[in-house]
């Protein structure tokens, strides 16, 4: 008897090796695969490589690979691949050794330079992503600087209702390359005025022009902010700005800077890459302008010819590349074979991909730009070493590979979802209570408040939640608590089988799904509340300009005011005093933390931990409803209340996500977002995966729900009458 269990006890561990195994040499086909497109997507500078479609690239090269059954077939077909766009590279055997000295003979032409790239973050081609890229000493494309070189702002309190109108001469310097932009905006919104992006204007580019923009200032406004954007690598001078708003039919001037005297401090510069300064050489008028110069690189720091990368990508097999080159004004040398580059563009635009093949995708993209650039794997680097191959053998065994790398970093600003322009949703909205997802508002009546969801579209639809709901937030205490709205991969006005239970029976519905949109809201109450103790504002359904009159009838010393920031899409520093609303901007702020390629380390900018003047207590009678949904910037806002004591919080934890989103395109038409950068808060203290802590815990239960009651903000009135 004995003997037959350890038989038994053998054949399950035999079964469990096989299947892990069962897909080994797929995995590792395409984990060498991966490491190789990462060093020539992000390190090699060739001007092969610059033209080509990265996501086709991967999904091409995926292919190829994942059916190879040896170690020799992976090291011809990788080079095959890979020789055309990165003409330097070297795919062999271990005992390879790369000789970077084979291409000094070039080097005797000393109007060669050395090229090699520089990153702040995966610049991945959105204009929404805040990461840039720039290829040092390349003029054959436009290098990714573009950012706001010089700003100003002040209160729009006075200019509200207004006309507001910036002008400037400009000169662009004849020898630039980039262009540059005057900037105005308003808080609630941005208005940019390119002054050199016309063709026509263009030609003035050494000659001095009058340039202008106009904006309505809104009712509700807080802020104006001005300056000067700068494009690519080049120089810009400024002179005679004004800064005027129209009234009684004439424009008055606001500010006014003719660029004469030597300081130019009261104008904040933003990165690094610019540098400010008066020149006496350029002026429209007077003695003086102002002169902006790209610094033409992203940071000081640099590599040298002779740094390569000579890494190992399997068990037998290596990839070594030059991380510089050399090149002149038309090539980077090596100059790789234009015939081999034309048969892969061509092989690549006839390639036609599948459903799985897109998973995998997915999956090496999101990895790639992780492993390189996520500003907190820093915290999971000992989850991180063994997750490709783990994520593809989940994928492969029918299990999601994405969800699984997104939950090791627990980033709670991880998206997955479709573009917008094809968002479509059903017509009901599900929160996470007790473990349990359940319907919280629905505008059809098939679908009841209250029944809870066993299965979407044929799947059980927790595993429908970790690959297509609105959000599939690693961070685990958002991903137990988050409110959601199932809607990804579905199509606009069709029927979706769906289960619920309702009352203890199971029922089998059909739903169509509608165009977007759907309340978000947990229980159904009043958007406003108004009683003798308490005003309550709902700030996620109420208009802000009556939110905003509310506030300033109710705001005295005997009344409380609750504001629900719970579903907020957006900051509400308007509705704060003005005073206050610039004691944020003058002592608060966060510190940025940034990955670069170049040393694979962390870049601290410039951090000095201080503390926020708290404001009279006179003024303190505030409630903020906070949870899960607050994220990013509404965590901004509840961290800055806090800190100068403006008011308490009332909920749960926030979602621990601060720091700008960027975006992952992929071939399938959906994307993902991330936290593309690492706020460190004023005081030192990092919300990664944390969130915030209210002052008061307090958590919705099913029991509650049932009953109609919002348990958090029954706990404010609690508080409301304690105080009292």
């Amino acid at each position: 008897m004995k003997n037959i269990k350890y038989l038994l006890v053998l054949l399950v561990l035999f079964a469990s090796c096989t299947n892990k195994n069962k897909y080994d040499r797929e995995i590792k086909n395409i984990k060498a695969f991966t490491k190789c497109y990462d060093y020539a997507r992000w390190f090699n500078p060739s001007d092969e490589s610059v033209d080509i479609d990265w996501d086709k690239f991967l999904l091409y090269g995926i292919d190829k690979v994942i059916n190879l059954k040896s170690e020799d077939s992976l090291k011809l077909v990788l080079n095959d691949l890979f020789k055309p766009i990165v003409p330097a590279v070297s795919i062999s055997n271990l005992n390879f050794k790369y000789d970077i000295k084979k291409f000094d003979s070039i080097l005797k032409n000393k109007k060669l330079r050395p090229t090699y790239w520089q990153h702040y973050g995966a610049d991945l081609g959105l204009s929404s992503n805040k990461y840039r890229k720039f290829r040092f000493n390349s003029k054959n494309e436009t290098n990714n600087i573009n950012k706001l070189a010089i700003r100003q702002y002040l209160p729009a309190e006075f200019y509200r209702n207004m006309k507001v109108r910036i002008r400037a001469y400009v000169k662009v310097n004849s020898n630039t390359s980039g262009s540059g932009e005057l900037f105005l905006s308003s808080y609630s919104g941005f208005a940019f005025f390119s002054c050199l992006h016309d063709s026509v204007n263009r030609i003035s580019l050494n000659k001095w022009n009058l340039y202008e923009e106009i904006i309505n200032v809104k009712a509700d406004d807080s802020l104006i902010d001005y300056g000067f954007y700068m494009n690519g690598d080049g120089e810009i001078f400024v002179d005679d700005l004004e800064l005027s708003y129209y009234k009684d039919g004439k424009w008055h001037i606001i500010f006014k800077d003719d660029f004469e005297g030597e300081k130019i401090s009261k104008w904040k510069m933003y990165f690094n890459e610019f540098t400010k300064k008066i020149s006496h050489k350029e002026k429209y008028s007077g003695k003086s302008s102002l002169h902006i110069k790209s610094k033409g690189k992203l940071f000081n720091s640099s590599m040298k010819y002779g740094d390569i990368i000579d890494e190992k990508i399997s068990d037998g097999l290596k990839i070594s590349l030059p991380m510089v080159l050399i090149r002149d004004d038309e090539n980077t040398y090596p100059i790789g074979d234009a015939d081999s580059k034309n048969k892969l563009l061509k092989s690549m635009n006839d390639f036609k991909s599948t459903y799985f093949l897109d998973n995998l995708e997915e999956i090496v993209q999101y990895w790639s730009v992780m492993n390189y650039f996520s500003p907190h794997l820093i915290y999971r680097k000992d989850k991180w070493k063994n997750s490709l191959y783990i994520a593809l053998s989940k994928e492969m065994n029918g299990e999601s590979g994405i969800s699984y790398l997104c939950n090791i970093l627990e980033d709670a600003h991880t998206s997955y979802h479709v573009h917008y322009d094809n968002q479509y949703r059903m017509p009901f909205y599900a929160s996470l209570i007790e473990g349990k997802l359940i319907v919280s508002n629905s505008i059809v009546s098939d679908i009841k408040v209250g029944d809870e969801i066993l299965e979407f579209n044929n799947q059980k639809v927790f595993d429908v939640f970790n690959k297509s709901g609105e959000n599939i937030s690693g961070g685990k205490r958002y991903k137990n608590l988050l409110n959601t709205f199932i809607w990804n991969k579905v199509e606009n006005k069709a029927l979706y089988p769906i289960v619920v239970k309702r009352n203890g029976k199971v029922l089998h519905l059909k739903l169509m799904s509608r165009d977007r949109g759907c309340p978000a809201k947990l229980v159904k109450m009043d958007s406003v509340i108004i009683t003798k103790d308490y005003t309550y504002l709902d700030l996620s359904r109420i208009d802000l300009l009556n939110a905003k009159k509310i506030i300033n009838e109710k705001h005295d010393k005997n009344h409380y005011l609750i504001y629900d920031l719970r579903m907020m899409e957006y900051m509400p520093y308007a509705l704060l005093p003005d005073s206050i609303r610039l004691l944020n901007k003058s002592q608060g702020g966060q510190t940025i933390l940034r990955t670069r390629p170049d040393s694979f380390k962390f870049t601290k900018l410039g951090f000095k931990p201080k503390s926020l003047n708290k404001i009279s207590s006179e003024i303190k009678k505030n409630i903020f409803l906070v949870g899960p949904y607050n994220i990013s910037n509404q965590e901004s806002f509840i961290d800055f209340i806090h800190e100068i004591a403006y008011g308490v919080t009332v909920g749960d934890y926030t979602a621990g996500a601060n720091g700008n989103m960027n975006f992952i395109n992929y071939s399938s038409g959906l994307y993902h977002l991330f936290t593309g950068e690492r706020y460190i808060y004023h005081d030192g203290k990092c919300v990664f995966s944390k969130g915030l802590k209210p002052d008061y815990l307090v958590r919705q239960s099913l029991t509650s729900f049932y009953k109609n009651e919002d348990d958090v903000f029954n706990a404010a009135v609690k508080l409301v009458l304690k105080k009292k």
